[in-house]
């Protein structure tokens, strides 16, 4: 069981670092910028699509570390409130003490040791099928060239001419009005 002593001093590093993210993200929605904006640009029109890739980079790292400081804030507010209900530093799954020392190292753990790695393996399992949702609509492309009885889709875009064939190479269609 922790002391008023650390339970205080864990209060005071939560508070802390609530009121730092909490500026960070009131500073954050002040100089939030579109696309354009990022690439110092009016329009996106004459820009080069490296400089969007950049710009759209930034602003995907900026999107993942608002996601991550909100959950730490979350996270803090419970922390915050288990102390004003009196759980603070008891793991949330069987109610065995918390040590200072993981209070110290990371103050809004809510699980012991043990239990907090069974809680990081479950966040970090991922399932294999998420990141192939590809597969299926490649196999349906193939067999809808493979089933419609002709040998390769080419010849009938080469009907219409490529770019090393003139016009008058292409043979045209009696019945067409072009």
């Amino acid at each position: 069981m922790l002391s008023q002593n650390q339970m205080k001093q864990c209060e005071n590093v939560l508070k802390e670092r609530q009121f730092t993210l909490i500026r960070q993200a009131e500073e954050k929605n002040d100089r939030s910028l579109m696309l354009t904006e990022m690439s110092g640009e009016l329009s996106s029109y004459d820009n080069h699509p490296a400089d969007m890739g950049t710009a759209l980079y930034e602003q995907g790292k900026d999107h993942a570390l608002e996601r991550h400081a909100e959950k730490e804030l979350e996270q803090i507010n419970e922390a915050l409130h288990a102390i004003e209900e009196g759980t603070y530093g008891l793991c949330v799954v069987c109610g065995e003490d918390i040590g200072f020392d993981r209070l110290q190292a990371v103050p809004m753990a809510a699980h012991c040791k043990k239990h907090a790695a069974e809680q990081a393996e479950n966040e970090t399992s991922v399932d294999t099928h998420t990141f192939e949702p590809h597969i299926g609509l490649r196999d349906h492309a193939y067999k809808v060239f493979e089933d419609d009885g002709r040998e390769n889709a080419w010849s009938d875009v080469e009907a219409y001419g490529t770019s090393t064939s003139t016009h008058t190479d292409v043979e045209e269609d009696e019945d067409s009005y072009d």
